[in-house]
């Protein structure tokens, strides 16, 4: 999302892709400061959803600021983590919606 905005990044990206980007030793990619957070424990984490969400309590109905904002992570355990933190920072009461997959007692119409 952020190399459709930052032209820079996108090369960057490009580069690493394209297997142009200078690496280190076992192929590994020396990431610019700037686009690190130093790990320092949980602070870090609570650092990292400030940085990407700022604000993200007024900004809860806002798709297109959520679509412009991403936290990657290899980890399951580590997204949900992450969820959770972030939910919990947006304002009002929690509901728990449903799916059903057919509606019951209903004869008279075919749904698909």
């Amino acid at each position: 999302m952020r190399s459709l905005q930052d032209h820079n990044f996108a090369e960057y990206l490009m580069r690493i892709g394209n297997g142009i980007e200078p690496t280190q030793v076992d192929d590994m990619v020396k990431i610019p400061q700037e686009l690190t957070i130093s790990w320092e424990g949980e602070t870090s984490i609570q650092h990292l959803i400030h940085q990407t969400f700022p604000r993200v309590q007024f900004h809860t109905c806002d798709s297109s600021y959520m679509a412009e904002r991403v936290i990657l992570t290899p980890k399951n355990e580590d997204v949900e983590k992450l969820n959770d933190i972030i939910i919990d920072l947006f304002l009002g009461e929690e509901h728990n919606l449903l799916p059903f997959d057919e509606v019951e007692g209903h004869t008279y119409h075919l749904y698909q």
